[in-house]
C-alpha cells in the first residue's frame, strides 16, 4: 500500500504541474516495489516515469529507456495487454526521436500483444481483410485544479485516520459529501475504503 500510496502521490505532482516531486514520489514507489518484487507495480511506475520524463520533462531519450524497461518487464510476467499499452507509448516517443524504423517494430509488437488478447489487428485473420473499426473516443474528464490537488494531499491522511470515516462506506460518504462528488477520484476512494475498515 505504501508503494501505491507513493505513486499516486506522484501522479498528483504531475498534475499539479511539479515533475522534480513527481519523479521524487515514483522513483519511491520503484523502491518499495522492487524490495518487494513487485514485478507488475515496477511496470507501471517505469510506465509512468517514460511519460513524464516525454511530456512533462521535454527528455524524450530518457523516456524511452524507462517505457523499454516497463515493457521488459510486462513481458516477464506475461501481461500482453500492458505490455501492448507501453510499446505504443513507446512508438510514440521514438517517433518523436525520428527513429522511425524502431517505432515502426514497436508498433507492430503492440498489435501482435492485441492480438493475443483477442484484439484483431489490421492483418489478422479475424478481421477478414476489412479495416478494423476504431474504438469510438472516449472523453477525458478534466484535469483536476491545483487546488483540489493540494486539497487531496492535506487531506487524505487525516481521512485515514478518522474513525468515523471508517464506519461510513463509499457511498454514503459520498452522499454525505465527505468525498467532493464527482471530483472523488472513486478507484482511489475504493481501495482506501477496503483497505481502512478491514
Amino acid at each position: 500500500m505504501v508503494a501505491l500510496s507513493w505513486h499516486q502521490t506522484g501522479t498528483v505532482y504531475q498534475e499539479m504541474g511539479q515533475p522534480e516531486a513527481a519523479e521524487d514520489a515514483y522513483r519511491q514507489s520503484l523502491a518499495i516495489k522492487v524490495r518487494l518484487g513487485n514485478v507488475a507495480g515496477q511496470a507501471s511506475t517505469l510506465n509512468q516515469l517514460g511519460i513524464m520524463y516525454d511530456d512533462d520533462l521535454g527528455r524524450p531519450e530518457e523516456a524511452v529507456a524507462f517505457l523499454n524497461q516497463a515493457a521488459d518487464k510486462y513481458l516477464e510476467i506475461r501481461d500482453a495487454a500492458k505490455e501492448g499499452r507501453v510499446r505504443n507509448n513507446l512508438a510514440i516517443r521514438l517517433r518523436k526521436l525520428r527513429r522511425l524504423n524502431e517505432a515502426r517494430q514497436e508498433i507492430r509488437r503492440a498489435i501482435e500483444c492485441g492480438a493475443q488478447c483477442g484484439k484483431p489487428g489490421p492483418s489478422s485473420p479475424t478481421s477478414r481483410g476489412t479495416p478494423a473499426t476504431p474504438p469510438p473516443l472516449r472523453r477525458r474528464e478534466p484535469k483536476p485544479s491545483v487546488e483540489i490537488l493540494r486539497l487531496r494531499l492535506r487531506t487524505a491522511p487525516i481521512l485515514k485516520q478518522n474513525f468515523q470515516f471508517r464506519q461510513l462506506k463509499l457511498g454514503d460518504a459520498q452522499a454525505h459529501g465527505l468525498l467532493g462528488g464527482s471530483q472523488c477520484d472513486a478507484g482511489f476512494m475504493a481501495q482506501a475504503d477496503a483497505e481502512l475498515i478491514t
